[in-house]
Order: structure tokens, then C-alpha cells, then sequence
């Protein structure tokens, strides 16, 4: 394919995603909070291993001049278990922004999509169709539905009276 024949997106237009925002935050003014705070708790999870490595391993060369790792024992298994703890409540924290950010999608495109549609059932239907052509369609079918009608409901009594 050609360059020219590649649609190309428009760009956005400027301040679109601010807008988004603020209807994100407006809609869900305390559970968006709460999946930030999520995910940036377990952001900073994910990089404390390096911090408690280079702690580990200051215990060991401690205590390797002497040869008693045993010593260096509580020092390394306070630090393994700080960290297993902190991944563990990460792992929860992980889930709940999962969650949330489930039910927050859906609840605001949901409540996005009655906010950009719900008045476009005022509308005439001339707003949709411009066309001189399909109007002089639906005044045509119009009448002769409306003779159809007339045509049919007097045989439908009629009908209805021989029953009774």
C-alpha cells in the first residue's frame, strides 16, 4: 500500500484528555484515588529487591570475615521477611486496582455513552436524514400504512363481532 493510501487518524483534539479526566474523577470521585494509590504502592514494591539485596548482602560481608553466617541469620531473615510481607500485600494491592479499574471502565462507559446519547432521541428524524429522497420515502410508506390500516381495522371488527 501507498503512503496515500493510508488513512491517517486524525490527532486529538487539545485538552481531550483533560476532559476525559476530569469525567473520569467526576464520576468516580473516590475509587480513581484509590486505584492510584494502588498502583503507585506497588510501583515502589517492585523496586525495593534492590534496596534489600544490597542490604543482604552488607549483613554477609559483615560476617564473612569471621566466618559466622549463623550471626548474619536474623539480620538476612528480618530483611527476607519485610520483603516476602511487602510483596504479599502488594499482591493484594495488585488485585484490588485490578478490580476497581474493572468496575470503574465499565461503570464510566457506560455512564459516558447515556451522557453523549441520551438527547438524541429528541432530535427530528431530519437531523439524521438529509437526503430529499428518503423523506419522500417515509411519506409515501406512512401513507400507506396509514391506509393499510384503515383498510384493515373494519374487517378486524367485523371478524372479531362473528367470533363473539
Amino acid at each position: 500500500m501507498s503512503k496515500d493510501m493510508k488513512m491517517k487518524r486524525p490527532l486529538p483534539k487539545k485538552g481531550t484528555l483533560g476532559r476525559v479526566i476530569k469525567s473520569l474523577f467526576k464520576f468516580y470521585p473516590v475509587l480513581v484515588p484509590i486505584a492510584m494509590l494502588c498502583i503507585l504502592f506497588t510501583a515502589v514494591v517492585s523496586a525495593l529487591p534492590a534496596i534489600f539485596m544490597r542490604r543482604i548482602f552488607e549483613a554477609i560481608e559483615l560476617w564473612q570475615a569471621s566466618g559466622d553466617f549463623a550471626a548474619a541469620r536474623p539480620a538476612i531473615l528480618s530483611d527476607v521477611l519485610l520483603l516476602g510481607g511487602m510483596y504479599a500485600v502488594s499482591i493484594v494491592s495488585v488485585t484490588l486496582y485490578n478490580q476497581l479499574m474493572v468496575y470503574i471502565t465499565q461503570g464510566f462507559l457506560d455512564k459516558l455513552r447515556v451522557r453523549m446519547f441520551s438527547g438524541m432521541q429528541d432530535l427530528p428524524i431530519r437531523y439524521f436524514d438529509q437526503s430529499s429522497r428518503t423523506r419522500k420515502d417515509r411519506r409515501r410508506n406512512f401513507r400507506l400504512y396509514s391506509h393499510q390500516g384503515a383498510l384493515c381495522l373494519p374487517v378486524l371488527s367485523l371478524r372479531c363481532k362473528q367470533s363473539i
